[in-house]
């Protein structure tokens, strides 16, 4: 609840980061909801919390599978990183520091220090960014004899010569 709190901006959220009872109160109310007795919680327990906590994606990142995300709720604008460990989850408030790295691309769950050298299919080997695959619009060079997924490419291309 700590890490909803922080990202809708709860009044109470100095009080809820600090470990107060509030803290304790969302946790119960979150347990109830998720039809969860109040114990501790393990990957079992994921779907559950991810169905009552509707409008932010849950990635669970696991110590006993090497930190890696073994659940993605389904996409959502807010985003929550948990990370389970000994039967309990605490918030990961910024993804790529909690992995050592500069960068993390949601859509493969990898985390890398330089973008130029992210190997993930869904990044654009041009300018190394995500492009909508719907919204394509291919672009030809006629300098460079290649072709470029849409004009923000394109232009970047002919920026860097």
């Amino acid at each position: 609840m700590t890490v909803k709190a922080r990202l809708d901006g709860h009044e109470k959220w100095n009080s809820i980061r600090q470990g107060r009872s509030i803290q304790m109160n969302l946790a119960k109310e979150l347990h109830h909801n998720a039809d969860i007795p109040l114990r501790k919680s393990g990957i079992d327990d994921i779907k559950a919390f991810q169905r009552v906590l509707e409008g932010y994606q849950k990635h669970f990142v696991s110590k006993e599978h090497f930190n890696a995300v073994i659940y993605e709720g389904p996409e959502a604008e807010k985003k929550i990183y948990l990370y389970l460990h000994d039967c309990h989850y605490d918030m990961i408030t910024k993804i790529s520091a909690f992995l050592g790295r500069n960068f993390f691309y949601t859509t493969c769950n990898n985390g890398y220090d330089h973008k130029e050298r992210h190997t993930c299919n869904n990044t654009c080997h041009h300018c190394y960014k995500i492009h909508d695959v719907q919204k394509e619009q291919w672009k030809y060079c006629e300098d460079c004899n290649r072709y470029f997924r849409n004009n923000i490419c394109f232009d970047l291309h002919k920026q860097k010569k």
